[in-house]
C-alpha cells in the first residue's frame, strides 16, 4: 500500500495520536507509515510508552525516615529504663545498704538503760521488738566518741534487709567523769539519771508566765497524756498580786476513793507545773464536796521547796534549771504517785 505520509508530516501528528485526538484516517495514515519507516515507529514509540512511577525515591525515603525514627524511639526507651534501673539500684543502695544516721527525733528507738553507780557504767541495750511497725528502722555501725563531759552514741539506720537486719544491740558506756549522754541526736542520760520520754515532752512546756493561758493549757495537756495530772479540769489564775496562784476545777468526785485519788494525783503532778512555770508561787485544785461546799487543796513553791529540801538546794524552781534535774523532781513525784515514799 502506499506511504502517503512523509517523515515530517508523520512527526506532527505523532502528538495528536499520542493524545487519542488524531481523526481515524490521519491515525491510519499514521500507522502505515510507521510500518514502514523503522525511524518513525520508534519515535511513535517512544512517545506513547507509559511514564515510569514518579513515587518510587520519595516512598523509599518515607520508608528510611520510619526506620531511623524506629531506631531513635527503641534507644531512647533504651535510655529510659537503664536510667531507671540505675536510679533503683542507687537508691536500693543507699536504703538497704549505706543508710543515713539514725535519727531519734524523726525515729524513736525502743532502748533500755541500766546504770551501776559503783562501776560508773552505763548498759544500753537498742530493742528490737517483733511486733515493730513495717516502716520501723534497722540499726548497724554503732559507734561510741567522747568530747570532754559528754559521750555520743551514734548509728546509722535504713530499711531492715538481709545486710542489716532488725535486731537488739548492747553496749557499756563509761560515765566516769560524764555529765550528758546523747543518743542518736537526743539526750539519754544527764547528771547520773536516765531520761524518759514522758518527762521530757513535759519539760518541753516549760512557760515564764503564769498569764499564758494557752501555755498553761499546753502543759497540763502533756501531764494528762503522760498519766501525770486527771482530766476534766477547768483553770482559774490570780495574776494580780503575788503569790499567783493557778487553780485547777474538778467536778464532784463520785466516792471518796475517787477523791482519794484525784488528791494523790494533783498532789504529785502540784511539783512538777510549780517547777515550769517560773513566776508561779502556788497551785491549787478545786472540787465540790458531798454536802455542796466547795473543797479547796494548795500547795505553795516554799512548802514543796521545803519537802523537797534533798533537790536542787531545797529550791523547787531550781528542779528546773536541766532536764536531768527535772527528770529526778519527776522520779520522786512518780513515787509519790504510787505510794513508794
Amino acid at each position: 500500500m502506499k506511504n502517503d505520509l512523509s517523515c515530517g508530516v508523520a512527526r506532527d501528528l505523532m502528538p495528536l495520536y499520542a493524545e487519542g485526538l488524531a481523526g481515524e484516517e490521519s491515525r491510519e495514515a499514521l500507522e502505515r507509515h510507521t510500518a514502514q519507516c523503522p525511524a518513525c515507529a520508534a519515535r511513535l514509540a517512544a512517545m506513547t510508552a507509559p511514564e515510569e512511577p514518579v513515587m518510587e525515591e520519595p516512598e523509599r525515603e518515607v520508608d528510611y525516615l520510619k526506620t531511623i525514627r524506629r531506631k531513635t524511639k527503641g534507644r531512647m526507651v533504651l535510655a529510659v529504663v537503664c536510667t531507671l534501673l540505675v536510679l533503683a539500684a542507687l537508691w536500693g543502695l543507699r536504703v538497704y545498704v549505706i543508710g543515713a544516721p539514725a535519727d531519734r527525733e524523726a525515729h524513736p528507738m525502743s532502748f533500755g538503760v541500766h546504770t551501776h553507780p559503783a562501776e560508773e557504767t552505763l548498759d544500753l541495750r537498742i530493742l528490737a521488738p517483733a511486733d515493730a511497725p513495717s516502716d520501723a528502722p534497722a540499726y548497724w555501725d554503732w559507734e561510741t566518741t567522747r568530747e570532754g563531759e559528754t559521750v555520743f552514741i551514734t548509728a546509722r539506720q535504713g530499711r531492715p534487709s538481709p545486710i542489716h537486719p532488725r535486731e537488739e544491740y548492747t553496749m557499756t558506756i563509761d560515765v566516769s567523769g560524764v555529765k550528758e549522754v546523747y543518743l542518736c541526736g537526743v539526750l539519754l542520760w544527764q547528771d547520773d539519771v536516765t531520761l524518759t520520754a514522758d518527762a521530757q515532752s513535759v519539760y518541753a512546756c516549760r512557760t515564764p508566765y503564769v498569764g499564758n493561758p494557752s501555755a498553761l493549757g499546753r502543759l497540763a495537756q502533756a501531764l494528762v497524756q503522760a498519766g501525770r495530772l486527771p482530766d476534766g479540769y477547768t483553770m482559774e489564775l490570780q495574776t494580780s498580786h503575788t503569790p499567783y496562784r493557778w487553780t485547777l476545777c474538778y467536778r464532784a468526785p463520785a466516792s471518796p476513793a475517787e477523791e482519794d485519788l484525784l488528791n494523790r494525783r494533783v498532789e504529785a503532778a502540784a511539783p512538777l507545773l510549780l517547777a515550769l512555770v517560773d513566776n508561779l508561787g502556788e497551785i491549787a485544785w478545786s472540787y465540790p464536796s458531798a454536802d455542796g461546799e466547795t473543797v479547796v487543796h494548795t500547795l505553795s513553791q516554799d512548802r514543796l521547796s521545803e519537802i523537797l529540801g534533798d533537790l536542787a538546794g531545797g529550791d523547787i524552781k531550781a528542779c528546773a534549771q536541766s532536764p536531768g534535774a527535772f527528770q529526778k523532781l519527776w522520779n520522786r513525784t512518780d513515787a509519790w504517785l504510787y505510794g513508794e515514799s
